[in-house]
């Protein structure tokens, strides 16, 4: 991590595991909750009423999730939109004043709270931006 300027903990279930004391800044990537639904039932195979239950079923709704962010970045466009509003966050993540709490130096750890549907465990992976 040395060395990084930015430090991603991809992680859905950040807020319910209290992950997000480990970092300095959130950035939190969130859908309108009809494109969160289609996009439930195309992964999965699943009924639009079996998709809403699933939805409803999260212990934190994407704009609850939203509300705790510092960044909120839309990602009802396609991944190449997604990722062209990521590098402009990316200065903003980078600045000085979001150093992690725990890294010495220049690291800065941001987080991403993935919108997919989580299946009950948390995912959680790292990455960095040098």
């Amino acid at each position: 991590l040395a060395g990084s300027r930015v430090v991603v903990l991809d992680a859905p279930l950040l807020f319910e595991a209290r992950l997000n004391v480990l970092c300095a800044s959130v950035v939190v990537v969130s859908v309108s909750r009809r494109t969160q639904l289609e996009r439930l039932v195309r992964r999965d195979g699943t009924g639009e009423e079996d998709a809403r239950a699933r939805i409803a079923a999260q212990p934190l709704s994407l704009e609850a999730k939203a509300a705790r962010a510092d960044i909120v970045i839309d990602n009802d466009g396609g991944k190449r939109d997604l990722r062209a509003r990521v590098e402009a966050e990316l200065p903003e993540m980078a600045r000085e004043r979001w150093h992690h709490r725990l890294c010495s130096g220049p690291a800065v750890c941001s987080a991403l709270a993935a919108v997919a549907v989580a299946n009950g465990r948390a995912r959680v992976s790292l990455s960095t931006w040098a």
